[in-house]
């Protein structure tokens, strides 16, 4: 898929490059550790150490990422809103408390998760909560039954309301 494919509101998931993102996938049992979202022209992500951003598409050159977008047409309203509220999230400092809380769910037994509650927005964000609440908040759920703050970068790439459309070529 090329750059120039790409469109608002496409989900893009990272595949590991480095120690942190081998071990954020590993912690996670998922290909991917990071993800972000485009926008016209540049990616909204939030990093640890760095928080919000918005950079180029053409900062992320050297990575690999394979880019998702949702399935079903989307009101183009949707979209829009989806995407206004990403900007909005990128304001907010990142979570490692959301980030680590999101590992720690995936380490209890199934029968026990449905009563760990760890709704904490107010702590910031990491990188797939803030896709997850930005499409939320604009009416559209991408991973139904899993709470923003405890979706990871694998819990997008396997949604049912996602595809692949495939890896980027710059």
């Amino acid at each position: 898929m090329k750059t120039s494919d790409l469109q608002p509101g496409d989900v893009l998931l990272f595949r590991p490059s480095g120690l942190l993102g081998r071990l954020v996938a590993w912690a996670t049992g998922s290909e991917y550790c990071h993800a972000a979202m485009f926008l016209t022209g540049c990616v909204a992500e939030m990093r640890e150490f760095v928080g919000g951003r918005i950079l180029p598409i053409f900062d992320y050159e050297t990575e690999t990422i394979d880019v998702f977008c949702v399935v079903d047409p989307l009101p183009i309203f949707v979209q829009i809103n989806a995407v206004q509220n990403m900007q909005k999230a990128v304001k907010e400092p990142y979570s490692f408390l959301n980030g680590w809380a999101a590992f720690l769910l995936r380490q209890l037994p199934k029968r026990c998760r449905k009563w760990f509650n760890f709704e904490s927005d107010h702590h910031g964000y990491h990188c797939s909560q803030a896709i997850s609440k930005a499409y939320r908040a604009a009416g559209f759920d991408l991973c139904p039954r899993r709470a923003d703050w405890a979706t990871t970068p694998g819990d997008l790439a396997k949604s049912f309301r996602l595809q692949n459309l495939g890896r980027l070529e710059f």
